[in-house]
This record gives C-alpha cells, structure tokens and sequence, in this order.
C-alpha cells in the first residue's frame, strides 16, 4: 500500500494534527495510507523499535511531506528524515511545507532550488493535496476542499500558538546566563 509519510517535529504537534485531518478529508485517505508518528494509531507501534519503524514506513512510502519549522531544524532525527527525503526525491515525491514564520533561504543547503510550499497560504495547501490526491490515485474531494483549507488556515494561528518555540539564545545572552551562574557558584 502506498503511503503519505510525514516528516515533522513533535513539538508542531498542535499544527501538524489539524493539517493530516484536513488533507485525509480532502484526499480522501484511511488512517493507514498517512503515517504520522504524532497521531495516535497513524505512527509507531508499541514494542517495536521507533527508529525501524519509521525507517521501513518512509521507504513505503511515495509521498514525503516536511513541515518545515524552527524546531523542525533544531532536531537532529528531523534534520536526518530531510536528507533522507532530498536521497529519495526519484523515487518519491518530496513536498516541502514551509511554516509561516521562515522565509525560503532557512532551510538552505539540500532545499536549494526546491520549490517549496507555505502552509499559510490556500493556493499552497490546494496545491499540496493536489499533488497528494494525484500520487495516491485519489479524488480530490471539491466538494470539502475549499472548506477543509478554510478551517485549517482560520485554526492556523491558535494552533502555532500551542507549540513551543525552540530554544534560542544569542551569544551575548548564554554569556550573561554563564556568568550569572558562576557567580552564584
């Protein structure tokens, strides 16, 4: 059975959750066509070893969707599954989906050149279930599409504010928090 893979950060969880709901109802796909580690019944099996199991649904799959975020790049298991996706992008059709607080040039280096698409933007979720609907020999269904979209895209911003910013911190701040530290040492 072919398969919609999607790679993301747990921590998008919130985003990543309404985004399958909204492309099973438009491509019209069972729980089993989507594997998506953070929807239960839709990732990894208890018992068996995470890392096996993602590895062998990825290469089941045809379709690679990346949610695209700021934790999405501070995640070393996130970082690998997208060098695995560009490896594969003959085999597969690889959809980046850019989130709405970074620009095209963050993810740099394997992404070059790769048309990506936002997830804030209609045109871009219609094209990406398209593009879903197409692989997987589904009917987009016209009738929910439009609607589907509308519902994400007005859920959108109350569900980036359920997830958690990555850790950053500029070298002036780490060294005012060193210090700090040190003093109370």
């Amino acid at each position: 059975m072919s398969k919609i893979f999607i790679s993301h950060c747990e921590a998008d969880k919130a985003i990543v959750k309404p985004l399958v709901q909204m492309i099973r109802n438009v491509c019209n796909l069972t729980r089993e066509e989507i594997f998506c580690t953070s929807i239960v019944g839709m990732g990894c099996s208890a018992g068996n070893i995470f890392s096996e199991e993602i590895r062998q649904n990825f290469e089941e799959s045809s379709v690679i969707v990346a949610f695209l975020t700021k934790n999405y790049k501070q995640s070393e298991f996130c970082m690998a599954e997208l060098g695995a996706s560009w490896i594969s992008k003959d085999d597969k059709r690889f959809i980046p989906l850019i989130d709405s607080d970074i620009n095209y040039d963050f993810f740099k280096g394997v992404l070059t050149g790769i048309h990506e698409l936002k997830i804030d933007e209609m045109i871009g979720l219609s094209q990406l279930c398209d593009i879903i609907c197409e692989r997987m020999g589904k009917e987009k269904r016209i009738d929910v599409s439009m609607e589907e979209i509308n519902t994400f895209l007005s859920d959108y911003p109350t569900s980036k504010e359920a997830c958690p910013s990555p850790f950053t911190c500029s070298k002036d701040a780490w060294q005012k928090l060193t210090d700090e530290k040190n003093t109370m040492l």
